[in-house]
């Protein structure tokens, strides 16, 4: 009786045995997926960067720079997701290395073509703003590639440095070349242009003010100066010319002539000699002329 019973019982054991056992996976294996997805989603955007960077020629910059701006953003987002991780195998870790070097030739790309474009996007006014764009994202990898890091076994963190150290140099090398834009044309307008060269002097030069210029008439000129030489007034001799008589008084028929002046002395030959007529009426004047001067 006691092996009936006990023949079920033992069947019974071993059919839960032979049930499989569920198993919960561990921190680390679902950390690793994770970290693969962050890579996996910025490299999709550096892809999508490097597409529109090459179609650019010119005008419109807003799509590639809101690539910059969308890629960036990515970067700061997988950062914080790999700092709420724990920490990797060493298995883990070494399979990230494929992830991190398709990153590495992504990014290098896409630097270099951005480089090939630097003049035709400073032309557009957007040499700052992609300047800007590069020393962000260079330092969100920086960030990114000290948190992954920090999750690979200490063995390990040295070639995990190495390897992010190739994303670093190919920003680096974006940075630089867009700190010099003195080989390309001046921008001609964009997004964003660089500011401009002040017009003014400086403002401890103080500005020289001209001298003012008299508006009024100068004064006119006196009006006892006469406007032409023709009104200057001429004086008149205050003698007559001695070639001038005056004209004699002749006295009415049958009056005596008047005594004549003493004759000159310069004159008395010549009236000597013309005692007769009208002759020597003349010369007696001339005399009383000779003698009033």
């Amino acid at each position: 009786m006691k092996l009936l019973i006990a023949v079920p019982v033992l069947a019974l054991a071993i059919g839960a045995f032979s049930e499989p056992i569920p198993r919960t996976p561990t921190r680390v294996q679902r950390d690793l997926p994770t970290i693969e997805s962050v890579l996996a989603g910025i490299s999709a955007d550096v892809n999508t960067l490097d597409t529109d960077v090459k179609a650019f020629t010119g005008g419109d910059t807003s799509t590639v720079i809101g690539d910059s701006d969308t890629l960036l953003a990515t970067i700061q987002a997988g950062t914080t997701t790999v700092q709420g991780t724990s920490s990797l195998s060493q298995d883990d870790a070494l399979s990230l290395v494929s992830s991190v070097q398709t990153l590495n030739s992504s990014i290098a790309t896409t630097v270099s073509d951005l480089v090939a474009k630097k003049c035709a996007l400073v032309t557009a006014g957007a040499g700052p703003q992609t300047l800007q764009a590069l020393q962000s994202q260079a330092s969100a990898a920086s960030a990114l590639a000290d948190a992954i890091t920090s999750k690979v076994p200490s063995a390990l963190q040295q070639t995990a440095a190495a390897l992010s150290a190739g994303v670093a140099a190919s920003l680096q090398s974006g940075v630089t070349a867009f700190q010099d834009t003195s080989s390309c044309p001046a921008p001609t307008g964009g997004s964003s242009a660089p500011p401009s060269e002040p017009s003014s002097p400086p403002s401890s030069a103080p500005a020289s003010t001209p001298p003012s210029v008299p508006t009024s008439a100068p004064p006119s000129p006196p009006s006892s100066v006469p406007s032409s030489p023709a009104s200057v007034p001429i004086s008149a001799p205050t003698s007559p010319p001695a070639s001038t008589p005056s004209v004699p008084v002749i006295p009415p028929p049958g009056s005596s002539l008047p005594s004549p002046p003493p004759p000159a002395a310069t004159c008395d030959h010549k009236c000597a000699q013309q005692k007769n007529g009208l002759k020597y009426l003349q010369c007696a004047i001339k005399k009383v002329l000779l003698h009033q001067v």
